[in-house]
């Protein structure tokens, strides 16, 4: 059964405005609001779903994303095209959108992780966050500097990977890191223009973790301190640098190829 709202000024309408694109904490959960098909859908494979709005004249194409939802007890509301634009944040919106709970972060030891130091850009954020998921990676761990992942462009760039990547926000990325390297035996590889050039760097540690840069000025001295494998990704043309979500790329999937050549 859909419940239905007209009115911009409904209560309901005015927590999905606060919700769009940024989580915050509602009622004891934390809360982030997702737009779109493929998001909705994600949302309900990983049972993080909450609420979906649909638009009046979108419902039918949506009928099979309804019944799931029904199958999960998740409220549905139908609205007004009116709503829709208010809420979605997307120049054209696919008529439906998803309040979800942000799923819970793992707090055992991680295998292969990704540290992100003051990552401004929300789509360097999300692309990374997409390419773990694609590369098997299980932790993202971010300091509150970085773009919010729950953001609407940040959230859009990671096609889903939202709800399989746990994301750990620390108040002192450098301090949760010495204490991962101490209690969980994790190794830091960083990238460094005096590393030891990428593709030489030998095998993978058995616990792994990408610390990504600042997109301006690159990490920290105290975060450098603490990289075990300092690397340096070889730029033979005329570019200065990359762009983050590129460098962490090209990072992993060397852990990856590394892992598959020997055998891990």
């Amino acid at each position: 059964m859909m419940l239905r709202i007209e009115s911009l000024a409904n209560e309901r309408v005015k927590q999905w405005k606060k919700l769009s694109g940024h989580a915050r904490e509602e009622a004891g959960r934390h809360l982030f609001l997702v737009e779109g098909e493929h998001m909705t859908e994600e949302a309900l494979k990983s049972r993080n779903a909450v609420e979906i709005a649909v638009c009046d004249e979108k419902a039918g194409r949506y009928e099979a994303l309804l019944n799931e939802a029904g199958q999960q007890d998740v409220k549905v509301f139908s609205i007004t095209s009116a709503i829709t634009d208010a809420v979605c944040s997307s120049k054209t919106p696919q008529g439906i959108f998803c309040v979800c709970s942000i799923p819970e972060t793992a707090t055992g030891a991680c295998r292969r992780a990704v540290a992100l130091e003051g990552v401004q850009d929300p789509g360097n954020v999300g692309t990374i966050l997409r390419t773990m998921d694609a590369a098997g990676f299980d932790l993202l761990i971010i300091d509150r500097r970085c773009a919010n992942p729950y953001s609407a462009k940040a959230l859009q760039a990671t096609m889903g990977a939202i709800f399989r990547i746990p994301v750990r926000i620390c108040d002192d990325l450098c301090n949760e890191l010495d204490t991962m390297k101490r209690e969980q035996g994790l190794h830091i590889m960083a990238g460094d223009l005096k590393g030891k050039p990428l593709f030489n760097r030998g095998e993978n540690a058995d616990r792994i973790c990408i610390l990504i840069g600042n997109e301006g000025s690159g990490i920290s001295e105290r975060a450098r301190s603490l990289a075990d494998i300092p690397v340096r990704i070889p730029m033979p043309g005329k570019a200065e640098s990359l762009n983050a979500s590129v460098a962490a790329g090209i990072l992993i999937y060397d852990v990856v190829r590394t892992d598959i050549m020997t055998g891990i």
